[in-house]
């Protein structure tokens, strides 16, 4: 997604410091995009957004709670999972079942005495 627009601010409306439930503080961004067009993303800021800036391009997942949408960091054993997945879809397309059936019978037929290792 493309950042249009961001905010990024450690303090409330009233200008009180962001802190956690547990009291730590936090720094707050808001970003827009042109896919959700005027309506605001919000997360918190960490080692991996902190330096996002307009125009952009980022990689996140959004969730939608009531009327507010936030957006947390993609998990990367999902990511890896996906990409994964799309390259055996790939190699089973382009080696259809039976093939590897047949190589699996040739490679039964080798003898182990002619592998000179």
């Amino acid at each position: 997604m493309k950042i249009v627009k961001i905010y990024k601010s450690d303090k409330d409306k009233q200008g009180n410091p962001l802190k956690t439930k547990d009291g730590r503080p936090y720094t707050r961004i808001a970003i827009q995009t042109p896919e959700y067009g005027s309506k605001w993303i919000s997360g918190f800021m960490g080692y991996w957004n902190s330096n996002w800036a307009e125009g952009m391009d980022v990689d996140i997942e959004i969730e939608e709670k009531g009327e507010y949408l936030n957006f947390k960091r993609p998990d990367p054993l999902k990511a890896l999972e996906e990409r994964v997945a799309k390259i055996e879809a790939e190699l089973w397309v382009k080696k259809p079942a039976e093939d590897t059936d047949k190589v699996n019978e040739e490679l039964s037929t080798i003898d182990n005495s002619d592998i000179p290792f």
